[in-house]
């Protein structure tokens, strides 16, 4: 999808290939850059003909700037593509840096700007009957304490997106993230990093404490899957989980990922 190789229905045929039961549509493939209700439309067919769920729209957008009127009225557009498609969560970004080092303005401002444009979008979904949801990411809406004071912030309007490697970032694990919000976890991204002392190579990433986190495939990493999926489950999550992969992977490991996460799946307590 970032090179531009792959468009959403390339991605969907692969997804039937694989036998996994959702597609989570994204705005970075050619066909969804830009809101387009009949793009989306045709892609929604697809998918559902194939007998893919769609659990949810996730858009990349940075909300904080000293005009995000723009940014603000293109997620409406695309919350109207989630209702027409009858998808119930659309899920956003705050912003889009993760580099804890840039210096930026005060944090509680930054939080006052994203929060009063998450809340304007969120109002505008649930009037089309769509929930936004918003993941632990980067450096602000995450850790339990900053997505905590988000979550007050916002009056618990918004759903909340766990994503197993982002908790990273904030040097804290998914466990804890998981345990925090038992039974309010909306959508869950599955995906794995190395976490190591020094980069492993130019795509590593900073965490806030120094550390560096490196793209690993998914049960190879550092992030504790199977342990937050029994929480999860534990706790009565029902919900899909989005595997994110971070390239490279051959069709054999692709069968351990999928072979790994469904034994989880089975094993897990129920209550």
């Amino acid at each position: 999808m970032f090179d531009g190789r792959s468009s959403a229905f390339e991605i969907a045929r692969e997804a039937v290939r694989w036998g996994v039961g959702g597609l989570e549509l994204m705005n970075f493939c050619d066909e969804l850059k830009e809101p387009d209700m009949n793009a989306a439309k045709e892609i929604g067919r697809f998918a559902r003909e194939a007998g893919l769920a769609l659990p949810c729209f996730s858009v990349g957008i940075h909300l904080y700037s000293e005009c995000n009127r723009p940014q603000i009225e293109r997620l409406k557009a695309y919350a109207d593509i989630c209702s027409a498609l009858e998808i119930p969560y659309l899920h956003h970004t705050l912003l889009t840096s993760l580099d804890p080092s840039v210096p930026g303005d005060p944090f509680d401002t930054i939080m006052k700007v994203v929060t009063e444009a998450s809340l304007e979008v969120s109002a505008y979904a649930a009037s089309k009957g769509v929930k936004t949801i918003v993941e632990n990411m980067g450096f602000i809406a995450n850790g339990i304490s900053n997505y905590t004071r988000f979550r007050n912030d916002t009056d618990s309007s918004i759903g909340i997106l766990l994503d197993v490697g982002n908790i990273l970032f904030v040097d804290e694990t998914a466990e804890a993230f998981c345990t925090e919000f038992a039974g309010k976890i909306d959508h869950v991204h599955i995906k794995d990093y190395d976490l190591t002392e020094t980069p492993k190579n130019e795509r590593s990433y900073r965490t806030k404490a120094g550390m560096y986190l490196t793209d690993a495939p998914i049960g190879l990493g550092d992030v504790n899957i199977d342990r937050t999926i029994s929480i999860l489950e534990s706790a009565g999550y029902r919900g899909h989980y989005s595997l994110e992969f971070s390239g490279g992977q051959t069709d054999h490991e692709i069968e351990r990922i999928l072979s790994c996460l469904s034994d989880l799946l089975e094993t897990a307590p129920h209550p």
